[in-house]
């Protein structure tokens, strides 16, 4: 009797184990359903990037889900004809993250996207360069770029994205995401 009880137990908790371990998704998403949220998102905050051209692209990995950045083709030409990318993990596809968290992730990457526009080509590839190989740079500007984006009151919004992001990673890919972005317990603190 006393095996089975430890057998009931062990098992209670793997099972409970297994499902604190289960991925949170709020539905799936269509690729034309992320492309118009993009443009939602860019007209109702960034009124100033009305006039440039924003392509999304999409890719798979497992250590990020969304990057903005100029287009390769166009980074060397004049700064007012250059193109730009939102690069969408297809796996935010498969699991969304909902709609606040969504919104509020997408006005983090714009904010990127509003800083290449005022950077000549040379600004941007310094900046690049930077960003991989100096991680206080690369702290430093990504936790601007939160609290810029939490100047849209979307702190609710970038709350439940981390909270989703977090699930995907490693220890050790959590770790070092951590560091970079604003915790969940400071963007909580600068509602």
């Amino acid at each position: 009797m006393r095996k089975l009880h430890t057998f009931l137990l062990a098992f209670g908790l793997l099972l409970i184990h297994m499902t604190t371990q289960a991925q949170t998704c709020q539905g799936k998403l269509t690729l034309d359903e992320f492309k118009a949220q993009v443009l939602e998102v860019q007209s109702k905050y960034f009124p100033q990037l009305n006039g440039n051209q924003i392509k999304v692209t999409t890719f798979r990995a497992e250590d990020y889900f969304l990057q903005a950045q100029p287009s390769e083709s166009t980074l060397l030409g004049s700064r007012h004809k250059r193109r730009y990318e939102v690069q969408l993990n297809l796996r935010l596809l498969e699991c969304s993250p909902g709609e606040k968290a969504l919104e509020a992730i997408l006005i983090h990457e714009l904010e990127h996207i509003v800083d290449y526009t005022r950077m000549s080509s040379a600004q941007i590839l310094s900046h690049g360069l930077k960003y991989v190989s100096d991680k206080k740079f690369r702290t430093k500007y990504e936790r601007k770029t939160d609290l810029k984006a939490l100047e849209h009151q979307v702190h609710d919004g970038l709350v439940a994205y981390r909270e989703w992001i977090y699930q995907w990673f490693s220890p050790q890919q959590l770790s070092r995401k951590k560091q970079f972005y604003l915790s969940l317990d400071e963007i909580r603190a600068l509602e």
